[in-house]
């Protein structure tokens, strides 16, 4: 079994306590920050994580043009975009 595929088989109470805050990484508000709790320990993020897991993905937008224009002006031409 590879590493990939032990973390894909993951629960998600297993996969709370190996991730970091999904908000941290997001550049969303942590809900802690945004509830103004400070004193957070593990129990409180791996809780927080479980919600996080299970909660449904929002509807992607579609990228602006100017993104897109300004990824190809780093990436280049066929860099993805």
């Amino acid at each position: 079994m590879t590493n990939g595929e032990k973390i894909r088989s993951m629960m998600d109470k297993e996969l709370a306590q190996v991730i970091m805050c999904p908000y941290d990484t997001a550049g969303e508000i942590m809900p802690c920050l945004e509830k103004h709790v400070y004193t957070v320990d593990a129990a409180y993020c791996n809780r927080c994580i479980v919600e996080w897991l299970q909660k449904e993905v929002p509807d992607e937008k579609p990228e602006p043009a100017w993104k897109k224009a300004v990824m190809r002006t780093f990436l280049g031409r066929n860099g993805g975009y």
